[in-house]
């Protein structure tokens, strides 16, 4: 058993409604120190009067590496003791992606869920469990095939989700629809593209972002979901190297993309981003 190898710990945003002066607390240790607990993930908190923010992560022990979550108390002054195991098995599941669709309305937690890749099958696959915020089902898979599928993430569509990977060099993706997913979509149109992205949105179009390796450079690629077809992938920015890109969907009306990467410039690594306007209008 791995003891004390990683501690996860916080800042926590404590805001005083007497003076609305914001400022963060003391950092604090979220796990036991017990396990090897690594990559933590959150899931966005949409409903400011929801009490929860749940955090998904991997901890490997003596038996293997498998998919847990935490969440908070007193609306995200501290935590909870308890973790809960999405998966308790031999096998090793990492990449874990959370999102979260929150009801609008007082003591009602809204919908969940979590994709992971894992070996059970001999080769990587993705699984998923959902939850309505007090139990998590039984990991079910969305894929099960010779292909290699890694990578996964998930954002809020709508009143569901969806999900994106990589399945040997191709960026494929899945919506959730009546407890279940839909036939896998092809996003990029060839080899050789990994690292997919999703951004989080409401009822406007998903935009998927993905490096697509040429040669010695990193081409960031991107996609839109738009009248149930994936649009022909456009160029974002060609790279030297893996781009570490971050997306994120604004709140607006608009439908606009805030993304950002980093790159080299002369001898040192600096952060770009760009901002899309309206991708209604693409």
């Amino acid at each position: 058993m791995f003891r004390r190898c990683v501690k996860f710990v916080v800042l926590f945003l404590s805001i005083f409604s007497s003076s609305l002066f914001a400022q963060w607390s003391d950092i604090v240790q979220i796990t036991s120190g017990e396990y090897d607990d690594r990559n933590p993930v959150f899931a966005s908190l949409e409903c400011p009067g929801n009490a929860y923010d749940w955090l998904v992560f991997t901890r490997t022990d003596s038996i293997g590496t498998n998919i847990c979550v935490k969440r908070t108390a007193l609306y995200g002054r501290d935590w909870e003791n308890d973790v809960t195991y999405i998966t308790q098995d031999s096998f090793y599941n990492a990449s874990p992606s959370i999102a979260r669709f929150s009801y609008y309305y007082p003591n009602q937690t809204g919908k969940m869920i979590i994709v992971w890749q894992t070996n059970r099958n001999g080769n990587n696959d993705i699984y998923y469990s959902y939850s309505d915020g007090v139990s998590w089902v039984t990991p079910k898979s969305i894929t099960i095939e010779t292909a290699n599928d890694v990578n996964p993430r998930v954002a809020r569509y709508d009143t569901t989700f969806m999900a994106v990977w990589e399945s040997d060099g191709l960026i494929k993706a899945s919506i959730f629809l009546n407890n279940d997913w839909s036939l896998p979509m092809n996003v990029s149109d060839s080899v050789a593209n990994t690292e997919p992205k999703v951004s989080s949105t409401g009822g406007n179009s998903p935009v998927v972002f993905w490096d697509k390796i040429v040669g010695d450079s990193v081409r960031v690629h991107y996609s839109i979901f738009k009248n149930n077809i994936w649009r022909t992938p456009r160029l974002l920015k060609t790279l030297s190297g893996k781009s570490n890109l971050s997306i994120t969907k604004m709140a607006d009306n608009f439908g606009s993309i805030q993304v950002a990467w980093d790159q080299n410039v002369e001898t040192d690594i600096e952060i770009y981003g760009r901002y899309s306007y309206n991708n209604k209008r693409r």
